[in-house]
């Protein structure tokens, strides 16, 4: 039915000057209704053709996202025969202007943009701390990249006040199977949407009540392929023979490997951190920045406590260390073959296959092989405060162990 209708831009005027844009909508039988617009352009920069401001005009862009907003808006309309007349088509276009043009906060990428501008004025509720964590931020910067990529991509919009659950469907098809992210990236963009739109609910924006319905999703922790060092491959590290650049990272290597902490508090500890013990032992308190645990470590290994009292390193930046560590592990002989998910630069995405084991190894990795390596051996409930873990089940898990509440 919507075929029959046909919506165009244009102006009135070729003054030299600023002049209205307006819209008309063609009806069946040559009828043609016309509204003005809330938005004004020199028509030097209007492209009469395409019917959108040209590029050259430094407002072109948010003018001509206004004009695909009124287009979108008029296509969402179920019964456009309700539109008759000049009277009621002016009234379709000041609701339209007055709702989507004059205030734009009802798009879902400015709902978005909301969440990353307020992220550091607001409580961190696992630390209790004003202010998002910058991981956390980063992760809405992309989920506003996704979100932008398919509202091109796909020739739409979304809006927080009405949207179908098969709206979220199709975007996560998208997702998994057109732009082929995994399965648990796209679970966490989706959990990182429905947050957004609870946010925007809570400010007062009229959020449909769809939002209660998107559920995230994970990997099959069944299907998870963990890569760890084991002690054996940890004494080839330690011993390996390595160049001068790389000897910064080694140490932070060995520390990570001995401290299960994650690679922020790992890259971030400091020599007042520091402090000797009885019976040889060497204590690092770490106040973990995900949780705000304040954790201590003992360390009894003559060459860590060595590296740490007498060899500190200096700090390194997390890209530059994952990198050094696949090249310390593959110096250091670490190079069977094993499954797992190695990063592709095209697509930019992980994609699973057979690979040398040294490239597959994170600043991650050294946490888990710290549980894995010490599970068994040290309690589980010292082993858990260590690594930050509450629930032994999710503490299992990680370390790719099946729980059995009779042990």
């Amino acid at each position: 039915m919507l075929d029959f209708y046909k919506i165009e831009f244009g102006l009135l005027s070729a003054q030299k000057r600023k002049v209205r844009i307006y819209i008309f909508l063609h009806l069946s039988k040559g009828k043609k209704l016309i509204s003005t617009l809330p938005l004004f352009i020199n028509p030097s920069f209007w492209q009469y053709k395409n019917q959108r401001v040209s590029t050259r005009y430094k407002e072109a862009e948010k003018i001509n996202e206004k004009l695909k907003i009124v287009r979108f808006q008029i296509r969402k309309i179920e019964d456009l025969d309700q539109i008759r007349d000049n009277k009621s088509f002016k009234l379709v276009i000041k609701s339209i202007s007055i709702n989507y043009l004059l205030n734009n906060n009802l798009r879902i990428i400015s709902a978005i943009k909301s969440q990353i501008k307020t992220a550091p004025y607001r409580k961190n509720r696992k630390t209790g701390s004003i202010g998002l964590r910058l991981n956390t931020i980063k992760r809405y910067s992309y989920l506003l990249k996704l979100v932008k990529e398919y509202e091109v991509e796909k020739d739409t919009l979304l809006f927080i006040d009405h949207f179908k659950i098969q709206d979220i469907d199709v975007f996560s098809s998208y997702l998994l199977h057109e732009k082929s992210y995994g399965v648990g990236t796209v679970g966490k963009q989706l959990g990182l949407l429905k947050t957004v739109l609870i946010r925007a609910k809570r400010d007062g924006y009229p959020v449909n009540s769809n939002y209660q319905f998107i559920d995230s999703f994970g990997l099959d922790k069944q299907k998870r392929i963990l890569q760890t060092l084991d002690l054996e491959e940890i004494e080839r590290i330690k011993k390996a023979s390595l160049p001068s650049h790389l000897i910064n990272s080694w140490k932070w290597m060995l520390i990570g490997l001995y401290t299960g902490q994650r690679v922020a508090d790992l890259l971030s500890l400091k020599p007042d951190q520091l402090r000797e013990g009885p019976n040889d032992i060497l204590y690092i308190d770490f106040v973990q920045q995900k949780t705000g645990r304040a954790v201590t470590v003992g360390i009894l290994d003559p060459l860590i406590k060595s590296i740490l009292l007498e060899e500190f390193p200096s700090y390194s930046y997390p890209q530059l260390f994952n990198l050094h560590i696949k090249q310390i592990c593959k110096i250091a002989g670490i190079t069977k073959r094993v499954t797992g998910y190695k990063m592709h630069a095209n697509p930019r995405r992980k994609l699973k296959g057979v690979f040398k084991k040294y490239e597959l190894i994170t600043a991650h990795d050294l946490r888990r092989s710290f549980a894995t390596n010490y599970y068994s051996k040290v309690e589980t409930p010292i082993l858990m405060r260590i690594t930050g873990h509450k629930k032994e089940t999710t503490f299992l898990e990680y370390i790719g162990e099946n729980f059995n509440q009779d042990h």
